[in-house]
């Protein structure tokens, strides 16, 4: 089984120059670089366009992209796409990949694991019933035998597809789980990911789950060395001055362990927004008043996707940045932040992998979450910032980080 090379290092401490080097400096090889990112592809593009030139899978009549995808790596060109485009990969995907002798380079962590929303306990009922599915270990597989007319493939086409792939794992009898078919990262010569804080990532609870192994590594002057977790600390030390934590009464609405959850915000809808009501009022004397010389430019922030609205408000309405927004400079001359979220992984992902007795690191997650964020802003170019975080417990975490307390 071919082993994944994780490159743990720092935002800004040269993880893509490093990709950048290996792909022109060895011509006899052969990449996919996958990055969440389109701006990143152009990136990786015109990095390359001298030597061992990237090329982005693209639309043309009658084609789609993952088409398109094909054809390059039959090809053997180098490719450069999308997480997006990446997680469609197919048994097309695996033969075009083993005769070709191709490195991944994946920039971030996928996801590798999600909830398959629209697929109801009766829907699964129904078809472990007439036996159309059936179990192999936790993978969910389709049974073509039983299916002879063809009708039920139309009716759950979606879902045929995902068992076919090895896309879906059963947890509690109940629970579906999208899952990035494993063996794919069998098919590549070599594998790199470049991302940071990874023993607290899902796709290293992923890799475990299916005995992947994995070596540690960093970036130094845009050259490989073995991980060092007392020189990732040193970095974190080095920059913990440039980022200044509020402490004040605006920190009140986020004594409770819960505060400002996902839950807590679902149970605050149901009592007409109160406490969201406070905290907006909170984040228009941050923005406004606590740091009134800044300009709306200059400003993030961020909660969950169904408290935004009742959040927004004059001087940082759009200045929005998702919370798991990751690899992108388009605000790294924000100074004056917010971060309004406590983060949590979701029960059911954290069922999956204690099932197989995997101990994931829940706060670690969360600081990950929180730091990716982070540096979205002009901390990617060492200079200061101010932030707001009025959940005491992300704010202790974030203390704790800082002050090189929390084991990576």
């Amino acid at each position: 089984m071919t082993k994944v090379n994780v490159i743990d290092s720092i935002m800004g401490s040269g993880k893509t120059t490093w990709a950048i080097n290996e792909i022109c400096n060895n011509p006899d090889k052969k990449y996919i670089y996958i990055t969440p990112y389109l701006d990143e592809i152009t990136r990786m593009k015109h990095a390359t366009k001298d030597k061992n030139r990237m090329v982005e899978p693209n639309v043309y009549s009658k084609t789609s992209k993952k088409d398109n995808f094909h054809k390059l790596l039959s090809e053997g060109k180098n490719v450069c796409s999308t997480h997006s485009l990446f997680t469609k990969a197919d048994h097309t995907t695996r033969q075009a990949l083993k005769a070709n002798g191709y490195t991944l380079i994946l920039d971030e962590v996928m996801n590798v694991v999600e909830e398959l929303d629209d697929f109801t306990s009766k829907d699964l009922a129904f078809l472990l019933k007439t036996e159309l599915v059936y179990m192999e270990g936790n993978f969910l597989l389709w049974n073509e035998d039983k299916d002879e007319d063809g009708s039920h493939s139309f009716r759950y086409s979606d879902i045929k597809n995902m068992c076919m792939n090895r896309n879906l794992i059963l947890v509690d009898d109940k629970i579906i789980y999208w899952n990035f078919p494993v063996d794919m990262f069998q098919y590549f010569d070599e594998v790199y990911i470049l991302t940071y804080l990874f023993s607290a990532q899902i796709q290293r609870y992923y890799y475990d789950l299916h005995g992947i192994e994995y070596d540690y590594y960093q970036v130094d002057n845009a050259k490989l060395i073995p991980y060092s977790e007392t020189r990732a600390k040193e970095r974190v030390r080095e920059i913990a001055p440039l980022i200044n934590i509020y402490e004040g009464k605006l920190n009140d609405i986020g004594m409770e362990r819960n505060a400002l959850s996902y839950n807590w915000f679902r149970v605050d809808r149901e009592n007409n927004y109160t406490l969201s009501t406070i905290l907006k009022n909170n984040l228009y004397n941050w923005f406004n008043n606590v740091n009134r010389n800044g300009s709306a430019r200059d400003r993030m922030w961020c909660t969950f996707k169904e408290p935004q609205p009742v959040l927004k408000g004059k001087g940082y309405t759009k200045r929005f940045i998702a919370m798991n927004m990751r690899a992108t400079n388009e605000y790294r001359n924000s100074d004056v932040l917010s971060y309004c979220c406590n983060r949590y992984m979701k029960p059911e992902i954290k069922r999956l992998f204690a099932s197989q007795n995997i101990d994931v690191k829940e706060d670690l997650w969360a600081i990950s979450e929180l730091i990716q964020w982070i540096w979205r802003s002009q901390i990617r170019e060492n200079k200061p910032i101010e932030i707001y975080i009025p959940s005491k417990r992300m704010r202790d975490l974030l203390k704790q980080f800082l002050d090189g307390k929390i084991t990576f």
